[in-house]
């Protein structure tokens, strides 16, 4: 009994330290403002090596993650690349939240991330109105957050066909995307469906609806209908209405979205296309970093920027361009745990989160998310819903 009790107390500290640890990330995922996020990380990791017996069955994906660095730098150095060590070592540093995947099986971190999400989205939206109602604002928000912040908030007025609207985006909005596909699939369960969930709902939705990316406006609206279509899909006359109407709003959905890639005078998609162009020209010029890769850090020059660049929006070229074929290994670590959701399929909450992280994970190849502590925030969470579908597996498994 004594033993069992001192579990939960380190348990329900660990629970604790995990959630201000998820709360900084959300608040100041550039840690440009509290400068907490370094601390923090070491006084989890800290903790959890010494109350909780490490999963070790992670650490060959931990080691082969770091390896890839490893390996494509020794490449590079071979090739006499010039690499800017700056970029290298926020590229390692990027990676080291991995470390906590040796103790996830104890933390669920769908329930831990939940009022973090909620506070950070509350805060954009709690500035949005304040610019709204009091324009005068706006310049002393924008200047504290373009200066002091490191643009934690990017604010500016935006045209989306030829339409002019405000937007704020949150550089960790779309890490909360996992946690809004838990409330909306509990938000379609009416056993469990409660105000604090349905307010919680509205309010992250604001911050997506907010964001002015086209990504992040209209994810929230593909998961609805994702998740609508399964919970009505087999009524008995419903499907009569649902089918026609996702028809149509799939087209709607598909059409507006051609349209927004297409537009031609959009900044972002100018430079966009200019960068593939330049990795077009890199690769036809230097086959051999398809297989060996550039070097973790390493420059090139993109027609996007017109100048010498370590980054470009285009993350999963990104990897190659670092890594070549090794950059597969970081491929796998966050698209795993999409096997084991799409097994349990068959409960609404995985089949959710399936396509809510699908969605990030198509999302972060043309935004600069994945090698990033919110993109790692987001595979923490994924593996953590994993090991929580092995436990359920195993406690069926026992009873027969």
């Amino acid at each position: 009994m004594l033993a069992l009790n001192l579990y939960s107390v380190k348990k329900s500290v660990g629970n604790a330290l995990f959630m201000l640890f998820i709360l900084i990330l959300t608040l100041d995922p550039t840690s440009a403002i509290l400068h907490m996020k370094d601390i923090f990380f070491v006084l989890l990791v800290g903790y959890n090596a010494v109350c909780f017996r490490p999963d070790y069955s992670k650490l060959p994906l931990i080691i082969a993650a770091f390896s890839v660095v490893v390996v494509a730098w020794v490449f590079a150095t071979v090739q006499d690349v010039i690499l800017d060590m700056d970029a290298t070592i926020a590229l390692v540093k990027s990676l080291t939240p991995m470390v906590l995947l040796l103790w996830i099986r104890e933390y669920d971190l769908l329930q831990l991330a939940r009022v973090p999400v909620v506070i950070a989205s509350l805060l954009v939206v709690t500035l949005f109105w304040i610019i709204t109602i009091v324009p005068a604002t706006e310049g002393p928000i924008y200047f504290f957050f373009n200066t002091m912040g490191n643009d934690t908030i990017m604010m500016s007025w935006r045209s989306f066909l030829g339409i002019e609207l405000f937007t704020m985006y949150y550089k960790s909005i779309v890490s909360f995307i996992l946690i809004f596909a838990v409330f909306i699939s509990v938000s379609f369960n009416p056993e469990k469906r409660n105000w604090r969930i349905i307010l919680s709902m509205l309010i992250v939705l604001h911050a997506f609806v907010i964001s002015g990316t086209r990504s992040t406006m209209l994810l929230p609206f593909f998961l609805f209908g994702m998740i609508a279509y399964r919970e009505y899909k087999d009524a008995r006359y419903f499907k009569y209405i649902l089918y026609p109407l996702i028809f149509i709003l799939g087209v709607a959905f598909v059409v507006l979205l051609f349209m927004l890639i297409m537009e031609k005078d959009e900044s972002s998609n100018i430079i966009k296309y200019a960068h593939l162009y330049s990795y077009w020209e890199l690769f036809r010029e230097h086959p051999q970093y398809l297989l060996f890769g550039q070097g973790p850090g390493s420059a090139f020059y993109s027609s996007g920027f017109l100048r010498v660049t370590t980054v470009t929006e285009w993350t999963y070229i990104e990897l190659i361009r670092y890594f070549g074929i090794f950059s597969l290994v970081i491929v796998y670590a966050f698209f795993r745990p999409l096997v084991r959701m799409w097994k349990d399929r068959g409960d609404n909450l995985s089949y959710a989160l399936f396509w809510a992280y699908l969605a990030y994970l198509a999302i972060a190849g043309t935004n600069p998310l994945l090698l990033s502590s919110t993109g790692m925030l987001v595979l923490l969470i994924a593996y953590s819903y994993e090991e929580k579908l092995k436990r359920k597996e195993r406690c069926i498994q026992s009873q027969y």
